[in-house]
Formats: C-alpha cells, sequence, structure tokens
C-alpha cells in the first residue's frame, strides 16, 4: 500500500485579502513620508520571503523591502506574525500582479522545504519513498510505502 502527498503552495488570494483589508478599513496606511497601500499575504518566513525576492531583498528596523516586476514592495509583519506588503497607491494593478508572481516563487520555496523535512523523516518512521516526481504545475508528488 502506498499512499501520496502533494505539495501544492497555496495561492494568494489578492481580491479577497484587498475586500478584507477594506472591510476592516485598513487598506491605506500613512508611512513617514507618503500613502501606501497594504494587502495581508500568505508570507511568514522571512528567510524564505528574503530568497523569494533574490537580489532585490534587504530587512531595515524589521522592515524588508524588494522590488517585483519593477514594483517596488515593503513588507511588515501583523499581530500573527504574517506578512503584509505595502506599495505605493498609484500601482494597486501592477502590485497585485508582482504579489502574484512573488507569492509563486515563495510557494515553490515552501514546497522545497516540505519535500526536504518529509524526505528527512520518512525513513524514521519506515516510510520509504515509493516515487518523487514533479507536475506541470510544479506541484511535487512525492509517494510514500506505507505498510509492508
Amino acid at each position: 500500500m502506498s499512499t501520496g502527498i502533494e505539495l501544492i503552495p497555496v495561492a494568494l488570494a489578492i481580491g479577497a485579502a484587498a475586500a478584507a483589508a477594506r472591510a476592516r478599513g485598513g487598506d491605506v496606511v500613512a508611512s513617514a513620508s507618503r500613502e501606501t497601500r497594504e494587502l495581508p499575504t500568505r508570507f511568514a518566513d522571512e528567510s524564505l520571503l528574503m530568497e523569494a525576492l533574490g537580489q532585490t531583498a534587504t530587512e531595515r528596523d524589521g522592515v524588508v523591502h524588494g522590488v517585483v516586476d519593477g514594483v517596488p514592495i515593503a513588507f511588515t509583519t501583523d499581530d500573527s506574525g504574517a506578512y503584509v506588503a505595502h506599495f505605493r497607491p498609484e500601482a494597486p494593478g501592477r502590485a497585485a500582479g508582482a504579489l502574484r508572481t512573488l507569492d509563486g516563487v515563495y510557494g515553490r520555496l515552501v514546497q522545497r522545504d516540505a519535500r526536504s523535512r518529509v524526505l528527512a523523516s520518512a525513513p524514521r518512521y519506515g516510510l520509504p519513498v515509493e516515487d518523487e516526481h514533479v507536475e506541470e504545475d510544479g506541484t511535487i508528488v512525492l509517494t510514500l510505502q506505507v505498510g509492508g
């Protein structure tokens, strides 16, 4: 008997996040120099966020900065520890597209790390890997042998 594990990244629900931010009155925050718009994200790991941002990533005073598809975005954490994206109000459509791009990269990094953890711990539980492949959409599928 075997079981498959699909490590599928959860897509960033930009529209729902924007609606939620507007509903709570928090889509515009004042920064030191200008107003910015904000969108909640699913990003929770600073090192993965920095890796996803690549060479544009910097961190200063607890704020992660980067440029995605030409859009400068700053990230702060909310009370739950998730990152909130802040961007200039004149670029909401471009920022939403940039966040979708970044979410795809971040999701692949999360999958990579989850795959590594599963492969490292499966032998301890007597679950040898029977098959591993990557789907066309980038989803990693591991099949572990259960029972003997």
